[in-house]
């Protein structure tokens, strides 16, 4: 009785031998993945009368275009007006404002078709937001200069008649699944 104990325990403890070497070479081929740090949050600030809140750009390939998003507000007593945009990352940098046109198809159908124009001047009573999403009002960043990925930061100065620059870091986001299509088959104008 003894000498089968003995052997057991003898097996037993291979066994467990086993285990642990079999454990330690599936963790060196397949490595469990290290936390990283929270993605970045959408970019805030606050200038004067302007207030810019959850500003984030998409991703976008060197050469290519990307957008940035943010609600704006007017926190002053008079009519603020958004003039422009420039970001460091961009050639050139436009306020677009995306439109959905029915057309009709040589078939006879209608079709819907999405397209950008340049939005002009963008105006804001003293307390009004205006948001820029996707879908609507953007910035877009034409002829990017690197490429942009998830974790990015650009710097974004808006300009706004008779006020200095209000400048921001934005970090680059992954879009949201209201944002997915953005940019996919959209016909533009105004220098696209």
């Amino acid at each position: 009785m003894p000498a089968d104990r003995t052997a057991t325990r003898r097996v037993g403890a291979a066994a467990l031998i086993l285990v642990a070497v079999g454990a330690a070479l599936f963790l060196a081929v397949f490595p469990i993945p290290a936390r990283t740090a929270d993605p970045p949050s959408p970019a805030s600030v606050a200038a004067g009368p302007v207030e810019i809140e959850g500003a984030w750009a998409r991703p976008g390939m060197e050469g290519g275009h990307s957008a940035a998003y943010f609600t704006l507000g007017n926190r002053g007593d008079r009519e603020l007006e958004l003039k422009g945009a420039r970001a460091d990352v961009a050639t050139d940098t436009q306020i677009h404002r995306t439109l959905l046109e029915e057309r009709t198809a040589p078939d006879g159908s209608v079709q819907q078709v999405m397209r950008m124009v340049l939005a002009g001047d963008i105006e804001l009573d003293p307390g009004e937001q205006v948001v820029f999403k996707p879908g609507g009002l953007h910035v877009m960043l034409l002829g990017l200069k690197r490429a942009l990925a998830e974790g990015d930061t650009i710097r974004l100065a808006l300009f706004f008649d008779d006020l200095a620059p209000v400048e921001l870091e934005v970090p680059v986001l992954p879009p949201t699944e209201t944002g997915a299509g953005m940019g996919m088959g959209m016909e533009a104008s105004g220098g696209m």
